[in-house]
């Protein structure tokens, strides 16, 4: 791949790993969503941290692109992946 790619994936990476972030901005501000904007900010949380971590580990998957900011991102991807797999596990166990 082209160095240009290669770096546009690694940004692209880090940019939807850190957007899971801005649930937070309504919670600090103490704005109230209503019920179907707030299963959208979900279901798009979950869209990008399942696509930071395709491109994360794409990203790192290449010996050239293996950096410290690749690593950071992906990192903070699994943590996302690892709390969306624990809700899923405490909603599923919840309903038995």
């Amino acid at each position: 791949m082209e160095k240009t790619q290669v770096k546009k994936i690694e940004n692209m990476g880090l940019i939807a790993c850190l957007l899971p972030v801005l649930t937070l901005v309504p919670a600090i501000f103490k704005i109230h969503l209503a019920p179907g904007v707030q299963s959208v900010w979900g279901i798009a949380n979950v869209i990008f941290v399942i696509a930071g971590f395709v491109l994360t580990i794409t990203a790192l998957r290449m010996k050239k692109t293996r950096n410290a900011v690749n690593i950071i991102a992906s990192c903070i991807c699994l943590l996302w992946v690892l709390i969306l797999l624990g809700a899923i596990v405490v909603v599923v166990v919840s309903n038995m």
